[in-house]
């Protein structure tokens, strides 16, 4: 049997909302619903945070008739700049793995900047990996400037 090959995927971007307000979003499943899991192709028909550590999370995005669960556990909680949390997808594998988002104040101007590490992906889904973190980070900033 082959070894898996894990790496780790950095995805980073600037926010034009502050860090309390970027953090927020992560558990608001209001907001969460459009940017967390959301495709463009899929409807978010459930989106459940119980935000503390030790709480669970289950989003799931629908596409045409399958459904896809997202799920994990939150892990560390430090609002307004760490949180950190396991993540699967079942219906694909039984793996975890760890995502952790650090948002950090930008002092030369507004905002904060996001910087989202995923450890243990399979090194044959780190394009895609990258590509739907992105998504993900580009979606919430549209979510937030839209709220405003």
């Amino acid at each position: 049997m082959d070894a898996k090959q894990l790496v780790s995927i950095s995805v980073t971007r600037h926010f034009e909302a502050s860090a309390e307000t970027v953090y927020d979003a992560w558990f608001d499943p209001t907001i969460a619903r459009k940017f967390l899991f959301a495709t463009p192709q899929g409807t978010v028909v459930r989106c459940e945070i119980d935000a503390r550590e030790g709480g669970k999370f289950v989003i799931t995005d629908r596409r045409g008739d399958v459904d896809f669960e997202h799920v994990g556990e939150y892990l560390e909680l430090s609002r307004p700049d760490h949180i950190s949390f396991s993540f699967g997808v079942p219906q694909f594998s039984t793996d975890v793995s760890r995502v952790s988002v650090d948002i950090f104040p930008v002092p030369e101007k507004p905002g904060c900047k996001v910087t989202l590490l995923h450890d243990e992906v399979l090194a044959d889904y780190q394009s895609k990996t990258h590509e739907g973190w992105s998504n993900i980070l580009n979606a919430l900033a549209q979510t937030l400037t839209e709220k405003q």
